[in-house]
């Protein structure tokens, strides 16, 4: 790793860590630990890039992405790091039981999800500009989505968005002179990285990676809140996985390479076909696949498949979690209402025990 690239991956971490932070000091345990990690990779890269091109709107700015904005972005983040992180840690270590609690109640699902890490790197790694010789080899449907995004990248760092602000109308790289109509963000986050020192691959497998495993965590979770069961939200996962048609069951059916592991390990399974109008009647059969078409292709959606879990899980804290502390402070009250009534009955039948005793005294001193 060189040092610039050593810049980039700051970037990464401190965005993850200052948001990490402010959610553990904030908002947990009503946020639980597993919840607080998983959110704030989507969370931190959704704020970064917003940091740097307020920071590009300032008179003194290069045109492009410089160096120093990146760093003064670096900077700023590892503020937020050093004002929050002391005290996430110290909430950390003192709720060390309750996490270490949550973590043993899930934790079939993290060994699962776990895993399933090691595929999203190894996915990303095969989709992605991986060098092959004189050659960068992309797969499946993100040959057809990725130069449109390189296009986009690239125009931040020296084509027309090079002098993009806050403020500014961002230009379009594909239609000469016409305004963009296209959510930036995920590609202008790409570009600070590059200008960070990282390159394109590095960007791209990176950021997939990390994010394609946060939503997957987040949908877990998610489900766990709402059906309170682990085995519905490992089941979820599943059928989230495999959603988009019969081209699965009719590879197994149909292909005799599928029970072969150096066939599935390999290049030539990773990589396609997509299994799209590939198969029978005269090639009329579909399968639209959400790894295949939808997470490795749409960059865009790396980023806000997992903040719009992130913003359920807060909706649903929210609601239910108040429905919750307000029944909860229900029951406290109605406990301390019947703790009086029952104090006030004991003490009303002591006095009915001690009444005749009273009378008798009294007559034994007035004879």
């Amino acid at each position: 790793m060189t040092t610039t690239s050593l810049v980039s991956s700051l970037i990464l971490f401190t965005a993850f860590l200052g948001t990490f932070s402010v959610l553990i000091t904030k908002y947990f345990p009503r946020i639980t630990f597993l919840e607080c990690i998983f959110m704030s990779p989507c969370i931190g890269f959704s704020v970064s890039p917003w940091i740097v091109l307020f920071l590009k709107s300032f008179p003194f700015a290069d045109s492009g992405i410089s160096i120093g904005v990146v760093l003064t972005t670096l900077l700023i983040q590892s503020i937020f790091v050093y004002l929050f992180t002391q005290n996430a840690f110290n909430i950390i270590k003192s709720s060390k039981k309750l996490i270490l609690q949550e973590l043993n109640f899930h934790l079939t699902g993290v060994i699962i999800l776990g895993l399933m890490n090691f595929w999203w790197y190894y996915m990303c790694d095969l989709h992605y500009l991986k060098k092959e010789g004189s050659s960068h080899i992309v797969s499946g449907s993100v040959y057809g989505d990725l130069p449109f995004h390189l296009n986009l990248v690239s125009s931040f760092n020296y084509g027309c968005n090079n002098n993009a602000t806050i403020f500014s109308q961002l230009l379009s790289p594909f239609y000469a002179g016409k305004p963009l109509a296209y959510p930036f963000m995920p590609d202008f986050y790409i570009s600070v990285l590059v200008a960070g020192g990282s390159t394109l691959r590095e960007s791209l497998v990176l950021t997939g990676w990390i994010l394609l495993s946060s939503m997957f965590f987040l949908l877990y979770l998610l489900n766990y809140r709402v059906t309170k069961s682990t085995r519905a939200a490992i089941l979820s996962i599943f059928i989230t996985l495999f959603a988009g048609g019969i081209g699965g069951f009719y590879f197994i059916l149909k292909n005799p390479n599928w029970y072969s592991w150096s066939y599935l390990t390999g290049n030539e399974f990773a990589r396609g076909p997509d299994y799209v109008l590939y198969w029978q009647d005269k090639d009329t059969a579909f399968w639209f696949s959400l790894p295949a078409h939808i997470l490795f292709a749409q960059r865009t959606v790396q980023h806000a498949y997992p903040l719009a879990i992130s913003v359920l899980l807060i909706v649903w804290n929210g609601v239910i979690g108040n429905e919750n502390k307000n029944k909860q402070k229900n029951e406290d009250e109605q406990e301390e209402e019947n703790k009086t009534e029952l104090l006030e009955k004991n003490v009303l039948n002591e006095n009915d025990k001690l009444s005749p005793k009273i009378e008798e005294n009294k007559n034994n001193v007035n004879n």
